[in-house]
């Protein structure tokens, strides 16, 4: 009689190890989240690691700290806003053109209001 699988004998497949990629990446969706709902101040190593659905040590094993964490997000976030616009740019267009599409990708845009609070929470810490 051949083996079975361990799934085949109802143990269960092993789960794998998520990538340091795939780590890193929830690690920036759950601190997003985190920081636009708590604000930064409020936002602890471990709301974010939970929302996560990770350990502290999987943070720490990626970024120095909570505010490496944040400014690595805001940086993506930046170059993701610096493409998006230069897409939408066409100089031939004049200003006022590309204005009014920035103006109409903006509309609803949850993403862009994401962006916005995290901007403001870095200007806030600034200023403090």
């Amino acid at each position: 009689q051949p083996r079975q699988s361990p799934a085949e004998c109802g143990l269960g497949a092993r789960s794998r190890r998520p990538r340091r990629d795939e780590v890193r990446r929830r690690l920036l969706d759950a601190a997003t989240e985190v920081l636009v709902t708590h604000g930064y101040g409020a936002a602890s190593v471990d709301t974010i690691t939970a929302a996560a659905g990770l350990s502290r040590g999987a943070l720490y094993s990626n970024f120095a700290d909570k505010a490496d964490l944040y400014l690595t997000l805001l940086d993506e976030m930046e170059a993701a806003e610096i493409a998006a616009l230069a897409a939408l740019y066409d100089a031939d267009a004049g200003l006022d053109r590309f204005l009014a599409r920035v103006a109409d990708r903006d509309r609803g845009d949850d993403a862009a209001s994401t962006a916005a609070v995290l901007q403001a929470e870095l200007w806030l810490l600034g200023t403090r």
